[in-house]
């Protein structure tokens, strides 16, 4: 029954390397895409100058995707710390009990399945392979946190741009109005009685629908990117 028991870690293990493998592939494989879009996001037509929100929305943005990104990585990193550590432990009570190299050799001890390249006779060297496991993880948890920070900073400044394109809207009116130097207390009636105002409004009007109809064209190589990690996933 220990034995069955074991196997279950030694087959998520498995199962996550391919995971990593696969999306890692992912990422080779779509560069151009994401590439295509990255261009898009960081078009000027995004810029907003008069609008003070915008910017504030963007640093916003930017702040928790590191938050987030440093919190992702440390996750991914702390499984493969978490085993080493636990790893060592076993092995310094097993030596100190005189069992290790007797009853208990380093394959009983590692808590990840994986062939040690070389021989662990003695403690050091199994402390040694230890360390190489420790690699093998962490490069395998860059993959998985690389591919899932990846794709969330592509969500995070399409969501960011979104709001900027509704703030901008929103504030069609008052942009144009300052632009003229119209009296924030100068009451107008019909937009017609000043041709200047109306033809600004309408430009403006035509860039904030542009900008959208250009973060709605980028969404498709998003939606395939999560597909495919759906799939993976699955």
């Amino acid at each position: 029954m220990g034995h069955l028991l074991l196997l279950v870690p030694h087959i998520a293990m498995l199962v996550g390397t391919c995971v990593g493998v696969l999306e890692f592939a992912i990422l080779i494989s779509n560069q151009a895409k994401m590439t295509r879009l990255k261009n898009v996001l960081q078009s000027e037509i995004f810029e907003y100058e008069d609008c003070h929100a915008s910017q504030k929305i963007v640093e916003d943005s930017r702040a928790f995707y590191n938050r987030i990104m440093i919190a992702t990585y440390l996750f991914y990193w702390m499984v493969g710390v978490g085993g080493h550590l636990s790893a060592l432990k076993d092995l310094n009570a097993e030596n100190r009990a005189g069992r290790y190299g007797v009853n208990v050799t380093c394959y009983n001890l590692i808590p990840h399945l994986f062939v040690i390249p070389f021989q662990t006779n003695t403690v050091k060297r199994c402390k040694d392979a230890l360390m190489v496991m420790d690699f093998g993880l962490f490069v395998l948890a860059g993959y998985l946190a690389t591919h899932d920070t990846l794709l969330y900073a592509f969500t995070s400044c399409v969501d960011a741009k979104f709001q900027v394109v509704s703030e901008a809207t929103a504030t069609i009116r008052e942009r144009t109005e300052l632009k003229m130097q119209i009296a924030k207390n100068f009451g107008i009636l019909r937009d017609e009685e000043i041709p200047e105002l109306e033809e600004l409004m309408y430009k403006e009007i035509k860039r904030c629908n542009y900008s959208l109809m250009t973060l709605l064209r980028g969404l498709p190589i998003i939606r395939i990117c999560m597909s495919l990690t759906g799939t993976v996933a699955v």
